[in-house]
């Protein structure tokens, strides 16, 4: 850091000098901040009652979207690991179904070629 502890820009342009806001644009860029903050909430909840199938009210309530939404979430979870469970399962029958197609095969009867 230079002398006096500013610290320079990395580039060879120079800072425009800033002016200090005004009480109202403080307050106005507050409340500008608040409303985007506010509104991306409300967009949030929005799009979560549009996934959770559960949602029968017109307008439940957050508590209650939230709550659906754990338990939606819960299910979507139980059938995964059961989805899992299943696809493990055939892993494992399938070498076996392999190993007795292939000690039939010699008992199965050919089908003739197609005529040429």
């Amino acid at each position: 850091m230079p002398a006096g502890g500013a610290s320079r820009r990395r580039d060879s342009k120079k800072a425009t000098p800033r002016t200090p806001l005004t009480e109202g644009e403080r307050r106005a860029n507050h409340i500008a901040s608040e409303q985007r903050r506010r509104n991306q909430i409300r967009n949030g909840y929005s799009e979560l009652m549009n996934l959770v199938t559960t949602l029968t009210q017109s307008t439940p309530s957050k508590a209650v979207i939230l709550t659906h939404a754990v338990q939606f979430i819960r299910d979507l979870e139980e059938g995964n690991r059961l989805l899992r469970k299943r696809i493990d399962g055939a892993h494992h029958e399938l070498p076996q179904a392999r190993l007795l197609s292939q000690s039939l095969a010699p008992f199965q009867p050919h089908s003739p070629s197609p005529p040429q």
